[in-house]
């Protein structure tokens, strides 16, 4: 019902044999992005997703622009989420702006696109297939595409389109560098006909020898290979058709930019460019990354108490009267189950709606004796209520689910407990209203250009609210920022720009907008490098380094240091401190888990069999971002983090030295960068979060900040 072609004249048509295939190029297309999952041919890699075929391309494989304006209106206007482009626009193949013959022409179709991408619509293209560099064309002999072509044409600041719009994610095509390797593993190349460019290209994906479906009865089979970046281009298309349904609230350049961040999972996977033709963009794509990691998640209310019928009045920090209190918290969606447990004395749970636009949901808990917690001859005691919200998706990996602890004290005479004095914040806020400049907090002064891109910490006022932080992030994203991670609880947010003076800007932007901070500044002194680097980067700057081009890991900085065998007496250390008399008395109560953080922990050594809890473990060191594979958490030395594992809660059975307590698990938190060794605040800040909310009990910390020696 919402097909249509457009390939006479730019006029809409819907009928039924205007819609038909004159070629086998869209069916394979559908079916990478769509194709139903039913143990039939093929499976599409959103096979959810309603597929809106509009053709725009004639029966001699034309595409005017007529043609282009035509089907982006049909698509702005008939619900589209997500273009997928499959050609480029004839009969030239770049456009000049300037130039009588194609102005016309390229101005309408530019007019059309950016409308689209105005109202949501993510758009996306091939880069093309004449293995061209998009950053240096120059001369062009291939067009008008329906004449005689024009022998060494200069395009020099032509435009492809759309592959070269602005606004428009550009994907180019890969082939395994070892076709006998294992295609989830396996490390990628570029296609020798791809085109490339590092200032074009956002992400690259299979585009050699692709299986798929063709026209029914036009091939004996119905299905069949095809290559090129059109292909290469569905399967990002299909991705974020998953992104779009798992994040439903996300539009247009919203969800290519959450692609954007996701293709640095990947990053490495890609094969340095031998020939420095710059491929990778952004990354490369993982379906399964789309619907386990950077998941929409719960928002939680304040948790507030009242006695009788009182006030509802925030809890946190409170001195609440002994007696009985009712306590309530709100969480809205998307939600699956929200649950409250007030210092272990009572508990209550309710069903969210499970959808993503759903009403809030609250829990109520009345008549909470709280005098029950203080204990005899005390007259007061901290407290605690932990509050969960479960997100919808039920894949045990994703990272949906949030929590809260609110701490509070309950005492017997309110008056009685003292008030401790509250310590200075430079970057507290006044009291003013939202809006109203406030004097700024501490910002770094400009980078130069080698030291860009940059990642850059933002440090809200202490009572900074949710609204606040909110209102923080937009400004951060206006200014071109890409926020990495968010940590509300802690006032803090980490974002990178690929602006020299991004700290500076966004500090008068936040001052002129009356939210307080304290400080705005870079998180390290060299550039992020590989997959790490996520925005685009400024005309002029340096390329971003490859994740091979690793350069020697430092010594230090390491609280301790690794020894290549252990000292005379082995055992020695664990006599000292009485661990092995303290492994026979049976004091465990309860089991316990060591976050060991550092450079990561090796969990195939024989010491540390079973001892690594997979589910706790994690990777901080791309940007800050938790990403829960082994593979991520296991990487770079290892070193000091597996001595440290093994030291703290080692078996023995391999090495003969036990650790201290062989009866602990313990978690990898690993915070050290993988191309440079270093340990910089997004990392660690990320990994004391993780432990918090992931029930870690200890934490133990084996290297300094960097690259700072002293702060």
């Amino acid at each position: 019902s919402r097909s249509v072609s457009c390939d006479v004249n730019g006029i809409p048509n819907v009928g039924e044999e205007a819609l038909r295939y004159n070629g086998i190029h869209g069916t394979h297309i559908a079916g990478i992005i769509a194709a139903n999952h039913n143990d039939i041919g093929i499976d599409g890699i959103a096979p959810d997703a309603t597929l809106v075929s509009i053709k725009a391309v004639n029966d001699k494989g034309r595409l005017y622009p007529e043609y282009l304006v035509c089907a982006y209106d049909w698509a702005v206007n008939h619900g589209v989420d997500i273009v997928h482009n499959s050609f480029q626009m004839d009969p030239w193949r770049f456009w000049k702006s300037d130039d009588p013959e194609q102005a016309a022409g390229m101005e309408a179709a530019l007019r059309a696109i950016y409308t689209a991408q105005e109202r949501g619509l993510t758009v996306l293209s091939g880069a093309g297939d004449d293995g061209l560099d998009l950053d240096a064309t120059t001369v062009d002999s291939s067009s008008p595409t329906d004449s005689t072509p024009i022998e060494n044409r200069n395009v020099e600041g032509a435009t492809m389109v759309p592959a070269m719009v602005g606004g428009v994610a550009v994907v180019s095509a890969l082939e395994m560098v070892d076709p006998d390797a294992e295609p989830l593993r396996a490390t990628l190349k570029r296609t020798d006909t791809s085109n490339y460019g590092f200032m074009h290209v956002d992400f690259a994906a299979p585009g050699r020898d692709i299986y798929s479906t063709f026209p029914n009865l036009m091939i004996p089979s119905n299905y069949g290979y095809m290559s090129g970046t059109a292909v290469a281009a569905a399967h990002v298309s299909g991705v974020a058709a998953l992104v779009k349904s798992t994040h439903p609230a996300l539009v247009g350049e919203q969800i290519a930019d959450l692609m954007r961040k996701q293709g640095a999972y990947e990053y490495g996977r890609l094969a340095r460019p031998a020939d420095n033709h710059e491929y990778r963009g952004r990354g490369f794509l993982s379906a399964r990354n789309a619907v386990v990691y950077d998941q929409a998640q719960p928002t939680l209310g304040m948790v507030e108490y009242r006695v009788g019928g009182g006030e509802w009045t925030n809890l946190r920090d409170e001195v609440v009267p002994a007696g009985r209190v009712s306590v309530r918290v709100s969480a809205r969606s998307p939600l699956s189950m929200l649950s409250v447990d007030i210092a272990g004395v009572a508990q209550a749970h309710a069903p969210g709606g499970g959808g993503y636009f759903d009403e809030p949901t609250t829990v109520t808990i009345d008549d909470v004796d709280l005098a029950s917690l203080i204990p005899e001859g005390e007259e007061y005691v901290m407290a605690r209520v932990q509050v969960s919200a479960l997100g919808v998706n039920a894949d045990r990996h994703a990272d949906d689910d949030v929590s809260r602890s609110v701490s509070f004290t309950v005492a017997r005479d309110p008056g009685a407990v003292p008030t401790p004095e509250p310590e200075p914040d430079p970057g507290e806020g006044s009291g003013v209203v939202p809006g109203d400049p406030v004097p700024p907090g501490i910002m770094s002064v400009p980078r130069t250009s080698a030291q860009m891109p940059q990642n850059y910490a933002v440090n809200l006022a202490a009572d900074a609210d949710d609204a606040t932080f909110q209102r923080a992030l937009y400004q951060a994203s206006l200014l071109g920022g890409m926020v990495l991670e968010s940590y509300p609880a802690l006032h803090t947010f980490f974002v990178q720009s690929s602006s020299a003076a991004f700290a500076m800007d966004l500090g008068f932007a936040l001052a002129d907008s009356g939210i307080s901070f304290h400080s705005v500044g870079p998180t390290r002194q060299a550039p992020v490098v590989g997959n790490e680097a996520i925005v685009s980067q400024e005309l002029g700057a340096p390329a971003y380094p490859s994740v091979e081009e690793k350069p020697p890991v430092p010594e230090g900085p390491h609280v301790g240091g690794v020894y290549p065998t252990p000292p005379d007496a082995k055992d020695w250390h664990l006599q000292a401190v009485g661990a092995l008399d303290a492994q026979g008395v049976d004091v465990m109560r309860a089991p316990v888990t060591v976050g060991v953080m550092g450079d990561g922990v090796d969990d195939t050594v024989g010491d540390l069999s079973g001892k690594v809890d997979h589910s706790l473990s994690v990777s901080c060191h791309s940007n800050g971002m938790p990403n829960r594979d082994p593979e991520a958490w296991r990487s770079g030395r290892a070193e000091v983090g597996t001595q440290a594992a093994g030291v703290i809660a080692g078996t023995g059975e391999a090495s003969g030295v036990p650790g201290v307590n062989p009866t602990l698990n313990v978690a990898a938190i690993n915070v050290a960068s993988a191309t440079t060794g270093q340990y910089y605040p997004e990392y660690v800040v990320c990994g004391f979060v993780w432990a918090a909310d992931h029930g870690i009990s200890v934490t133990a910390s084996n290297y300094l900040v960097s690259p700072w020696k002293y702060w």
